[in-house]
C-alpha cells in the first residue's frame, strides 16, 4: 500500500528538531529528495520543513505532529499519518512511498549486478530519482550502489552480502 507525504505549503515545524552531526538541529541541503533520504535513514525522522530559497530542509520527531505550524513563505513541510512504513525508506520521488529503499552512506556492494542491454552491469545514469523507478521496474532489482559525483548507479540482484566501505557512494537496498 502506498503512503503519501502531505505537503503543508508556506508552513514550517518550529519545534521537534532532531540533532545530528554536532548540530542541535539536523540541517541537510541539496534538495528535497535528498532531506526526506536523510529522514528516512534516521529512525527518530517522521517529518521534516523544507525551504524553497536554500534548498534545506530540518528533520523532525514524532512530536513534530503535536506542534503547530508556524506560517512561513518559501518553506514547504512534510508529514503523514505513516511518513515511513519502517523504520526509515526512500522512495522513488518525494510524493511517493510505493518504492522503499533505504540509504546507506559509504557503503558499496561489490558484485551481485544486474544484466541488462546485453552487459554484465546494468548501470543507470541521470537522477536519483530516475534510478529508483528503473530499479522497482525491475523484478529482480534488491536496490542499487550509487555515486553521487557521476550520477549513476548500478541494479544489484543482492544488496545485504558484497557490501564494502566506500567513501562518497551510497547503497540503496530495500527495507
Amino acid at each position: 500500500m502506498c503512503q503519501r507525504l502531505t505537503p503543508m505549503r508556506d508552513t514550517v515545524f518550529m519545534s521537534a528538531d532532531i540533532a545530528c552531526k554536532d548540530q542541535i538541529k539536523c540541517q541537510v541541503c541539496g534538495g528535497p529528495d535528498k532531506v526526506r533520504d536523510a529522514c528516512a535513514a534516521t529512525p527518530a525522522c517522521v517529518a521534516f520543513s523544507y525551504e524553497t530559497l536554500t534548498q534545506c530542509g530540518y528533520l523532525k520527531s514524532k512530536a513534530a505532529a503535536n506542534n503547530v505550524l508556524l506560517q512561513q513563505r518559501n518553506w514547504v513541510s512534510f508529514a503523514g499519518g505513516s511518513l515511513f512504513p519502517k523504520n526509515g525508506v526512500a522512495a522513488a520521488s518525494i510524493m511517493d512511498l510505493c518504492v522503499t529503499l533505504r540509504p546507506l552512506l559509504d557503503r558499496n556492494v561489490q558484485g551481485y549486478d544486474l544484466r541488462c542491454n546485453g552487459k554484465a552491469t546494468c548501470e543507470v545514469c541521470g537522477t536519483l530519482d530516475k534510478i529508483k523507478v528503473y530499479c522497482a521496474n525491475s523484478a529482480n532489482c534488491k536496490g542499487f550502489t550509487w555515486n553521487p559525483s557521476k550520477n549513476c548507479g548500478f541494479l544489484k540482484q543482492e544488496t545485504t552480502q558484497g557490501m564494502t566501505n566506500t567513501k562518497g557512494w551510497i547503497t540503496y537496498s530495500r527495507a
